[in-house]
């Protein structure tokens, strides 16, 4: 067993790896997308392809950037909606790759290397504007995160987490899950595809 880490904002231990019945799913399983690495499994494709395939959105905010790839994703479904799409992340290893794809979706000029939590008043007056609204939290306090942007979610807003039931689970959330009135989706989905990304609808 790897050795536990502690979280810096929620105090929360960081555990070696998700477990679901009798699988475990590794701390980073990489995957990729258009031939790159991302930190993220297959499985996780089939989740997002689900949730976005029916869901009018209006903006994605994604906390946590690292080499950009899944963000390519996230940023290509965007365009193809005519939605606009945030990245953050803060990490002095973690820098967009530049390959060809970034370099022609503008990678760059989505992404913002902030702390997200000096500038969460920004990043809560986006969330706030009219339409659905999807916050990723997969930064380097998944906890802190929800709790700190959970608060400005309207009706209909989406927020995820990466790494459900690792760094984040619902016993540690649940006063935020009651207080915001936050309802998960796709749970059948994601036990049965083993992924690690939970989902949640502001009711």
């Amino acid at each position: 067993m790897n050795k536990q880490t502690i979280s810096p904002y929620s105090k929360i231990p960081i555990g070696p790896s998700v477990k679901h019945g009798k699988n475990f799913a590794p701390n980073t399983f990489t995957c990729t997308f258009l031939g790159e690495s991302c930190q993220q499994t297959f499985n996780a494709f089939f989740i997002w392809e689900k949730l976005l395939c029916k869901l009018d959105f209006k903006r994605f905010i994604e906390l946590g950037t690292a080499l950009g790839n899944m963000s390519v994703y996230f940023k290509l479904f965007c365009i193809n909606r005519n939605a606009k799409f945030y990245t953050y992340d803060f990490g002095r290893k973690n820098n967009i790759t530049g390959t060809p794809v970034q370099k022609f979706v503008d990678l760059k000029g989505s992404c913002n290397k902030v702390d997200i939590f000096v500038y969460a008043k920004e990043i809560k007056e986006i969330i706030s504007k009219p339409g659905i609204t999807i916050i990723l939290c997969d930064g380097g306090d998944k906890v802190h995160e929800l709790r700190t942007f959970a608060p400005s979610l309207k009706k209909g807003d989406i927020i995820a987490c990466h790494d459900w039931g690792r760094d984040i689970k619902t016993s540690i959330i649940q006063p935020e899950i009651n207080k915001y009135n936050l309802k998960e989706l796709l749970q059948k989905e994601r036990k049965e595809l083993n992924t690690a990304t939970g989902i949640f609808i502001k009711k």
